[in-house]
């Protein structure tokens, strides 16, 4: 379990091309309610995945929802999440999923889920940024908390 203050909220700690993509997805969240960017998952009464694809500035391409699953796990292939980027011409992309649970501290599995996500971006050279939970308490993501390698 995630100890909470190891959670990132300063938007000044991150680099600037997080930082931007962060700002567009707290954005989107907060004045869209989830809608447009990724249906709101954090209520969802099962597991969703997504993934956020960005041009070379960051900015948003297309957000698609690539897995769903059950009230206690949402199986997602590096093929599936992948399969977008490749097919759109994404220069990176954020991985999203929900916890209907409510908490969004990551499981063993997201942690396995995110390296496998983030070896298979590297062979079809797109730049993944991130991994983000949501969860009706909050989000998690990867990068803010430390648990993204660089």
């Amino acid at each position: 379990m995630v100890n909470r203050e190891t959670r990132c909220r300063d938007p000044s700690s991150a680099s600037p091309p997080v930082r931007r993509v962060r700002e567009q997805l707290l954005h989107r969240l907060r004045d869209l309610s989830l809608g447009d960017l990724v249906p709101d998952r954090r209520v969802a009464p099962r597991g969703l995945g997504s993934v956020v694809l960005l041009d070379a500035r960051g900015r948003l391409q297309r957000s698609l929802q690539v897995a769903e699953g059950s009230l206690t796990q949402c199986p997602v292939s590096p093929r599936d999440a992948l399969r977008p980027a490749v097919r759109e011409g994404a220069h990176s992309m954020v991985f999203v999923h929900n916890y209907p649970s409510g908490d969004p501290s990551p499981s063993a599995d997201d942690v396995d889920l995110t390296e496998r996500l983030r070896a298979a971006s590297e062979l079809v050279d797109v730049l993944a940024r991130d991994h983000v939970i949501l969860a009706a308490s909050g989000y998690l993501s990867f990068v803010e908390a430390g648990r993204w390698r660089r």
